[in-house]
Parts: C-alpha cells; sequence; structure tokens
C-alpha cells in the first residue's frame, strides 16, 4: 500500500474517532434531558473503547517526524499550538456558558480566572484532548533517549490510569486519569509507528482477528475490582482490541468511496469539529424544543451528531475564509514562541 493510501486511512480513522466523540456528547447531553433511548446507550458503550485510543493512536503515528526534530521545533510548532488553543478555547467556553447555562448567583471575574487557571492542571471542559496532546509530545520526545525504557514505562502508566486508582483514591480528575490511560496509545506509535504501519495498512484482517481474541479474553475474565492493577489491565487490553478494530474498520472502509471520502474529509477537519461542537450542542438543545418532535429519543442522538458535525464543517471553514485563523492556529504576536536555542 502506498504512502497516499496510507495517509488515507489515518484521516479516515481520524474523522470516524471524531464523529464517535460527538455521538458521545450528543447521547450525554440528551440523556441528561431524558431525550436519549437505551439503544444509543448501548451503542456509546460499544464504541467506548475505540473512540479516544484511536484518536491518540492516529495523533501518535502522525507525531513520528515531528519527535525527531530539535526540541525549539518542536515546542514552537506543536506544544504551543496546542497550549494557545487549549488556552483560547477555555476562555471561550468559560464566557459561552455563563450564557448558555447560567449558574445561580453573581460569579465574581476572580473566580472566573481562578477556574481558567486552575483548568491547566485539572481541566474540565470537554476539549481536554488538546491539554493532554501539549503533554504526549514532549513526552515522546523524551521517549526517544531510551524507548524501550520509555515504553515500559508509559505502558505501566497506562494500566495504572486504567485501575481508576488515581481516581478513586488520590482524588484524580477523569482527563488527569485519562492523561495516564491513554499515555501509551500516543507514546508508542510515535516511536515504533513508522515501523508497524505498512504492515497494518496491508493487514485488517489480522488485526481484526486480533481485537477479536482480545475481546474474548477480556469477556472471559472473572470479575476484578475497580482499583486494582488487574482491572487496569483488562480495561486497557480492551481498548487495545477497540484500537485494533477501529485501525481495521479504517482500512476497510478506504475501499468504499461514499463513506471514505466523507470521513475523510472530517478527518482532514478533525480539530474545527472537536473544538466548536460542545458548544454548538448546548445551543441547540437549550433552545430548541426537541421533546415536540415525535419519537425524537429513538433517532435524535444521530440526528444532532450530524446535523452539529454538518455545521462544525461549515462554521469553521467560515472562519477561516473571513480571516479568523485565530481561532485555530496561533497567529500573529502569538504565531511562535521566542526563538531560543534548546538542547
Amino acid at each position: 500500500m502506498n504512502s497516499s493510501t496510507r495517509i488515507e486511512w489515518m484521516d479516515l480513522a481520524k474523522g470516524m474517532s471524531i464523529f464517535l466523540v460527538v455521538l458521545l456528547h450528543c447521547e450525554l447531553r440528551l440523556r441528561s434531558e431524558e431525550l436519549s433511548s437505551s439503544f444509543f446507550v448501548s451503542v456509546s458503550d460499544l464504541f467506548n473503547p475505540v473512540r479516544m485510543p484511536l484518536f491518540f493512536a492516529v495523533s501518535g503515528f502522525l507525531a513520528a517526524s515531528s519527535i525527531n526534530k530539535s526540541w525549539r521545533d518542536l515546542l514552537s510548532r506543536k506544544v504551543w499550538r496546542f497550549v494557545y488553543i487549549y488556552a483560547l478555547w477555555s476562555i471561550i467556553f468559560i464566557v459561552a456558558f455563563l450564557f448558555i447555562r447560567p449558574i445561580n448567583g453573581e460569579i465574581t471575574a476572580w473566580e472566573q480566572v481562578s477556574v481558567w487557571l486552575e483548568s491547566f492542571f485539572r481541566p474540565e471542559f470537554p476539549i481536554w484532548f488538546i491539554w493532554a496532546l501539549a503533554f504526549y509530545f514532549p513526552i515522546a520526545k523524551l521517549a526517544t533517549l531510551k524507548p524501550k525504557i520509555a515504553t515500559a514505562a508509559c505502558i505501566i502508566l497506562g494500566f495504572v490510569g486504567a485501575s481508576s486508582y488515581l481516581k478513586g483514591e488520590l482524588g484524580f480528575a477523569y482527563t488527569q486519569e485519562s492523561l495516564f490511560l491513554y499515555l501509551p496509545f500516543f507514546v508508542i506509535p510515535a516511536l515504533y509507528g513508522q515501523l508497524a504501519i505498512h504492515w497494518v495498512s496491508e493487514n485488517p484482517i489480522k488485526l481484526a482477528i486480533i481485537a477479536a481474541i482480545i475481546s474474548l479474553f477480556v469477556y472471559l475474565m472473572p470479575s476484578i475490582p475497580s482499583y486494582s492493577i488487574d482491572h487496569g489491565i483488562s480495561y486497557s487490553l480492551a481498548r487495545i482490541a477497540g484500537l485494533c478494530a477501529g485501525i481495521s474498520i479504517s482500512v476497510f472502509l478506504c475501499k468504499t468511496r461514499f463513506l471514505s471520502a466523507r470521513f475523510v474529509y472530517m478527518g482532514k477537519n478533525s480539530l474545527q469539529i472537536y473544538l466548536i461542537h460542545p458548544l454548538l450542542i448546548a445551543i441547540i438543545v437549550n433552545s430548541s424544543d426537541l421533546e415536540a418532535l415525535p419519537y425524537f429519543a429513538h433517532y435524535g442522538v444521530a440526528l444532532l451528531a450530524i446535523t452539529v458535525t454538518i455545521i462544525c464543517l461549515i462554521l469553521g471553514n467560515s472562519f477561516r475564509k473571513v480571516g479568523a485563523n485565530w481561532l485555530f492556529e496561533p497567529t500573529g504576536v502569538f504565531g511562535n514562541l521566542p526563538k531560543k536555542r534548546f538542547a
């Protein structure tokens, strides 16, 4: 398989995973309004092991070239970009939700600033993926110094994150726990992805079989306490199976022209979908009388997810056309870090 085809399935995988993220957030929001059926809850649970492992793994594959460049280039082009986007959009979320979901009582300006500053250490916004990438890139760069040791350490940390110990015993937030959980799904593809990508691209059936075997093994495992390392291992194995299944499906879908073109386009524009969709979901649900639509609970999640995704693509492209690239990229005085020399 040539390089263009390999890139195509990775874009398709990004598009598929971002749509699953939108679908999840639509389901959670509509469920809170009692407007979601049990079918969509089951669909969300089914794709739970696929969504974020696939998203982070593809990001890791694509990060391979960046982590082999200088520290200055990595910090300026990658890390600073994610810090900028997270800082900007967390402010947008804070301001927007003051109008979309007003809170009883007055909130002082300092309390708003405090919430924003705390979010850099304990993010509560649905764009925590951007926050995590700002950590993952330099970690992956450091991992190139001792790749085998780093791989083992990342796997152990992933098991710890999956065990729920950090959240249950140490009071970590879900996002902080997830930082550990998904670390190996980014770092390992970043380190070894270029070696494995040809095999992965050429063997979707074998990947599907691996996914099925691991899934069966996890299913047959006895019930395990949530805060044990064994639970972390089973939880991580389920996500490895989900990753294998997600890549396999992505490679197969590349052969279907209709679905392939749409998911690839979404993958190439995944950032704007990821950033804009939480606000759109909140605005649509809060401003619409969805209960009045007949049988809405039976199709509403899918309809809302498709509608929100389309609007995100339109808005994102419109913002770029009118020169609002600063919403998605650091530009002007924020365009680059100072040109210091890094070892």
